[in-house]
């Protein structure tokens, strides 16, 4: 969440918490893409493409978490324009 966003509506419990828990769900999000990625590292580790497949999964799950993201913070319940276009979702492999 933008910092000025947050701060507009700071005097409302419901917000504090939100960006509370918005922010918690970063730093756990951040831990799991890290710990899978790292997992897909070692099981190619014997081979030169580790490195590939690392970053492959790396790029995977952030635009997961982007579309995630655009789907909870970004849209609207009715029928109001989302705040910026809707991204790609990848393909499952």
């Amino acid at each position: 969440l933008r910092k000025d966003a947050a701060q507009s509506g700071a005097g409302d419990p419901g917000v504090v918490r939100a960006v509370a828990d918005f922010e918690t769900s970063e730093t756990a999000w951040r831990g799991y893409r890290d710990a899978e990625c790292h997992a897909v590292f070692d099981n190619w580790s014997a081979g030169t493409i580790r490195t590939s497949m690392e970053l492959g999964c790396r790029l995977h799950l952030t635009r997961l978490r982007t579309h995630t993201l655009w789907l909870n913070w970004l849209t609207y319940m009715d029928r109001t324009p989302p705040i910026l276009p809707e991204p790609p979702v990848p393909p499952v492999r």
